[in-house]
């Protein structure tokens, strides 16, 4: 009725232990020091327009003129502001920036509609430029300080390209304003 050590003795559940054991070991170590990782590196999103007189869609990129005068909109600028806002604004404000958006009924207070623009912190460049780059306190508004500044740029030259309440720009004031050091 006893059985002797040697029946006790799994030889079988003793090696699936230890090939188990031994794979784990292996696979962590090669995690740690031989995996590089997954490159997070975002691929730019080209700007494209679509030609009305070509019928066909037309990439834009910004030249060197435009980076320079980022502040000076461009059908360039709002291209990429329109595609860098489907990435980035969509979820809130909708795809069509009518403060819509998939997440806008989970928001309190509920996301801006763009195209009416009653701006809280006001519709000029620089101050929508603010608004994107450090949020707004209070709101649903969250800070995309993250996304480059030609990035935060286009969004501001893409969201003033669709707004009904146009805020009058003085260019030269502008041009002072975000090329003085702060």
């Amino acid at each position: 009725m006893l059985k002797s050590s040697s029946e006790l003795y799994n030889k079988w559940g003793l090696r699936i232990f230890l090939f188990s054991y031994t794979s784990s070991l292996l696979f962590m170590a090669y995690y740690s020091f031989v995996y590089e990782g997954i490159d997070l590196k975002e691929v730019k999103a080209k700007a494209v327009v679509f030609d009305s007189k070509k019928k066909s869609l037309k990439n834009l990129e910004l030249v060197a003129k435009d980076k320079t005068n980022f502040w000076i909109s461009s059908p360039a600028w709002i291209a990429k502001g329109k595609s860098i806002y489907k990435i980035n604004c969509a979820s809130c404000h909708g795809t069509k920036a009518k403060g819509d958006g998939p997440a806008a009924p989970a928001l309190n207070p509920p996301p801006r509609d763009l195209v009416k623009g009653n701006w809280t912190k006001g519709g000029r460049s620089d101050q929508l430029f603010k608004s994107i780059s450090l949020g707004i306190s209070g709101t649903s508004m969250a800070a995309f300080g993250h996304l480059s500044k030609e990035d935060r740029w286009s969004l501001v030259h893409f969201i003033r390209s669709i707004t009904k309440n146009k805020v009058k720009e003085d260019i030269k004031k502008l041009k002072q304003k975000v090329n003085s050091p702060k």
